[in-house]
């Protein structure tokens, strides 16, 4: 059997406190994609704010994305829990496709457990 390496994620100082605070408090509904997140926080890059790579997926800027299982492609952006609305395209990063995406660079994918399977997410553009 193959193990497949997960790609690089970067995060920002103040972000990477920020999601800490967030998964530490996740709410019960919330806590098993609140732990996943919690293990990217371990293996992320952190660099200092204002220093992320411009091609990162991080809060608030737009993306496009593929569910490679799925072959389906979705655009939006990863916001802070509160900030969330699906039909505006506003993408929890407390959300399964929020805590994969966060983090990673544009042409990046990663393995990814989304509604009880397995696939892959690759990101297709950031800005």
């Amino acid at each position: 059997m193959q193990t497949l390496t997960q790609p690089a994620i970067y995060l920002d100082e103040d972000t990477a406190d920020t999601l800490y605070d967030i998964a530490s408090a996740a709410p019960e509904g919330s806590r098993a994609t609140a732990t996943r997140l919690l293990g990217e926080l371990e293996r992320a890059i952190i660099v200092p704010s204002g220093e992320l790579p411009d091609k990162v997926v991080r809060l608030g800027v737009n993306i496009a994305y593929r569910d490679t299982d799925t072959g389906r492609v979705r655009t939006g952006s990863i916001v802070l829990p509160q900030q969330a609305d699906i039909s505006a395209g506003r993408i929890s990063v407390l959300s399964p496709a929020g805590a994969g995406l966060i983090g990673l660079e544009e042409g990046s994918a990663i393995s990814w457990r989304i509604g009880g399977r397995e696939t892959s997410l690759l990101v297709l553009k950031v800005g």
